[in-house]
């Protein structure tokens, strides 16, 4: 796979997150399954992102992607996670 089909695939991951974190705070009991299976790869896409120089690509996407009003604050709180 190349750099460009992992980044897509990694924010395609990122997105899925968001989703279901918002749907937990919302009171979604059987999205938190899995998000907790999802979460602990967004360090692995972190990791990856470093090795490959990618890191910028990522925070730009946050930076300049619109994920909605009721999405944008679990976004916020994700983007931290990769600086």
């Amino acid at each position: 796979m190349t750099t460009t089909e992992t980044r897509i695939q990694a924010i395609r991951l990122i997105n899925k997150v968001i989703t279901l974190q918002v749907n937990v705070n919302n009171g979604c009991r059987s999205d938190k399954s899995e998000l907790s299976k999802e979460l602990p790869r967004l360090q692995g896409i972190k990791n990856w992102a470093i090795e490959n120089n990618q890191l910028p690509e990522l925070l730009y996407y946050f930076g300049s992607h619109n994920f909605g009003q009721h999405k944008q604050f679990v976004a916020n709180d994700i983007r931290k996670m990769f600086q």
